[in-house]
């Protein structure tokens, strides 16, 4: 971001084409980043073309959707002036963000309530979603990918796994869901209150069947690449049902 003299403008405020004059804008953090490769294959036959930003500042990203009430961060402004009828939002971001520490899970013993981060968080993106609703625009909001059991080395866990067959990485799936829940009681709000929009829950794939994920799958490959962030292969696992989900945006 800091080679651009406007990043706002170099990165979401690229030029509408004949063939591609619609706009999806994917906003959020690192883990909005991790759907950039998909979401830019799935558009690529579409008249659609990808504006991404990865800003995390007091004043952009989904650190600013939680800094204060009343207020919308600077990268969600510049979508809602320039975002046309038809166009896209869609918003990935880490759950942990609306808890008290980020990178570490809440325990499961633990009852989750409203904090000042899931407040401001729900009421400030209530705000822009209804005003994108307002322009006709499509919004998407994505569940978010599994967060690790600790913080700890993708690659240290795999030696763990070598030496004793156990690691900590590993995390059980209603642990994830448990840290979870602040992000799911903010969608629920946001649910009730504009129903057109699209939601896309990935848990099940990533677990399948499974009651824990761990680091690699079966086959030995990388599933995550460090605690919270998905490996290339997952994410390519992932790409039908998120597919799915854009495509009932973009093809109405």
């Amino acid at each position: 971001m800091k080679k651009f003299k406007e990043p706002l403008m170099a990165c979401l405020g690229g030029e509408r084409t004949t063939e591609k004059p619609r706009k999806v804008y994917l906003l959020g953090d690192s883990h909005a980043n991790q759907f950039v490769d998909i979401i830019e294959d799935i558009l690529a036959p579409t008249t659609c073309q990808l504006q991404f930003i990865n800003a995390e500042s007091h004043k952009q990203g989904v650190s600013g959707l939680i800094s204060k009430p009343d207020f919308i961060p600077e990268d969600f402004a510049f979508m809602l002036e320039n975002a046309k009828p038809d166009d896209v939002f869609i918003l990935s971001f880490h759950r942990g963000r609306l808890n008290k520490d980020r990178d570490i899970h809440v325990a499961l013993g633990e009852e989750i309530s409203v904090n000042d981060n899931s407040r401001n968080f729900t009421s400030n993106l209530m705000m822009i979603l209804s005003q994108l609703k307002e322009r006709g625009v499509k919004k998407l909001l994505i569940y978010d990918t599994p967060m690790m059991a600790y913080e700890i080395t993708a690659q240290s866990c795999v030696v763990q796994t070598k030496l004793g067959g156990e690691n900590l990485c590993r995390v059980s799936k209603a642990q994830d869901l448990h840290t979870r829940k602040r992000q799911e009681m903010a969608y629920s709000e946001f649910k009730k209150n504009i129903p057109d929009i699209v939601f896309w829950d990935l848990i099940n794939t990533v677990y399948g069947k499974n009651t824990h994920h761990d680091i690699l799958d079966d086959e030995g490959d990388y599933l995550m690449r460090d605690m919270n962030h998905i490996s290339n292969k997952l994410a390519k696992r992932l790409k039908p049902g998120l597919q799915t989900a854009i495509e009932k945006l973009i093809s109405k």
